[in-house]
């Protein structure tokens, strides 16, 4: 049943379960045609090279 609930409502959905499940310092994202800290862990670049080690 939870796994039908998760597919229904999208990428959403899943990114809340991995955000739930996974440990990480930075979560770095693009796509959104933006550049900034979305908060101290969430990061959303578009036109910025880091380097991830």
């Amino acid at each position: 049943m939870r796994y039908r609930a998760t597919f229904a409502c999208g990428a959403d959905c899943i990114q809340l379960t991995i955000q739930e499940r996974a440990k990480y310092h930075y979560w770095l994202f693009g796509h959104y045609h933006d550049n900034k800290a979305i908060d101290e862990k969430h990061i959303l670049l578009w036109e910025q090279i880091m380097r991830v080690i």
